[in-house]
């Protein structure tokens, strides 16, 4: 539409205004240019989106939308990317993400893990054809509180359902999360140095049959389903 249009436009003159403020300073702070730019805290703060110090995280969809966020984001601009939503035929954009590297672009998908493809005349599950697609780094999210959080683990299995794998499915509710969020050297798995917070789960976490059994987080057992009883 061109309400859309109109705020595609916007974000790509701001950002581009930014990316200008910041490699004028960046000239600057290497000795190419001898006076410093006039500082401007409208822009300022951006400069770390740039030296790809921290994310954008776009809550994008449908393919149409999902190439224009790969286009100007990843591509022209060279930001660091996550793809938050990622549903309906978004998979379609798989090559782009796999020609940008999933270096620069990690791929959230969720709430909606199936779709009708009306070109193909069937029912997709959205994990399962990126992953077919050749995306390696894929994550789950609830879309929350469109979803509620709580059934973060639930949107796994309605992904393995429809044709994903388990053991990436609990790899896209941890180490991607945490690597699409740059904190991956902290949390996401469980190795040394890194925050002690983990669950037991009583089976495969992203079976509903299953329940947790203990929760640990940095370290201390915060709970104990023999302690303090079952709560979910």
């Amino acid at each position: 539409t061109e309400e859309m249009y109109s705020r595609l436009n916007n974000t790509r003159q701001t950002l581009e205004k930014a990316k200008a403020y910041h490699e004028a300073w960046s000239a600057y702070e290497a000795g190419d240019t001898k006076a410093p730019p006039a500082f401007d805290p409208v822009w300022h703060d951006f400069r770390g989106l740039f030296k790809r110090e921290y994310i954008a995280s776009v809550h994008t969809q449908i393919y149409q939308v999902m190439m224009t966020t790969v286009d100007m984001l990843a591509e022209k601009l060279n930001i660091r990317t996550v793809l938050d939503h990622s549903t309906f035929d978004g998979w379609k954009v798989a090559p782009l993400v796999l020609e940008a590297g999933e270096d620069n672009i990690i791929t959230i998908n969720g709430p909606r893990q199936f779709h009708f493809d009306r070109s193909q005349r069937k029912m997709m599950g959205n994990a399962h054809r990126w992953w077919t697609s050749g995306i390696t780094k894929l994550g789950v999210n609830t879309d929350a509180p469109v979803v509620p959080q709580e059934q973060l683990p639930f949107q796994a299995t309605i992904a393995c359902w429809y044709g994903w794998k388990p053991y990436l499915a609990i790899a896209g509710l941890t180490r991607v999360p945490a690597e699409a969020l740059m904190v991956d050297d902290m949390v996401g798995s469980i190795e040394p140095g890194k925050h002690a917070d983990f669950g037991f789960w009583s089976g495969d976490p992203i079976d509903p049959r299953s329940h947790v059994l203990a929760t640990v987080v940095e370290g201390d057992v915060v709970y104990d389903a023999k302690r303090d009883g079952r709560r979910f």
